[in-house]
């Protein structure tokens, strides 16, 4: 087993990720999710003013920040608002897509106008 180790950045951390019993990560990183799914507690390394910044911080602030990280990744994920579909794994996947649709058109339609530039002075609501 291996201690606490910082990787180099060309190495294979998926590989170390499966020997290891705590992964200290970034809110930055895909890989909380990896890590999650083995069933290995996650922890953050981040500067704690800057982990909003992250590009995975939606995601990895409720795997650090819950009791059961595992199922609440399940739930999210399989949820139809997540817009992930995997015909292989899902009887219901194109009633999935269906719902997805239905949800992200609703959304659409709420911030139609929010990122309109009226710079030329139409008024577009």
């Amino acid at each position: 087993m291996l201690g606490d180790i910082v990787l180099d950045r060309d190495i294979n951390m998926y590989k170390l990720r499966i020997g290891c019993e705590v992964a200290h990560l970034s809110h930055m990183t895909e890989s909380a999710v990896y890590a999650v799914a083995l069933g290995k507690e996650v922890d953050p390394i981040d500067v704690y003013n800057k982990v909003h910044e992250g590009s995975f911080y939606h995601i990895n602030k409720n795997l650090f920040n819950n009791n059961d990280p595992y199922n609440w990744m399940q739930k999210a994920l399989n949820s139809p608002k997540s817009g992930i579909v995997n015909p292989e794994l899902q009887e219901n996947w194109q009633k999935q897509m269906e719902m997805y649709f239905e949800y992200i058109m609703e959304k659409r339609e709420e911030y139609k106008y929010d990122y309109v530039s009226t710079t030329r002075g139409y008024d577009y609501r």
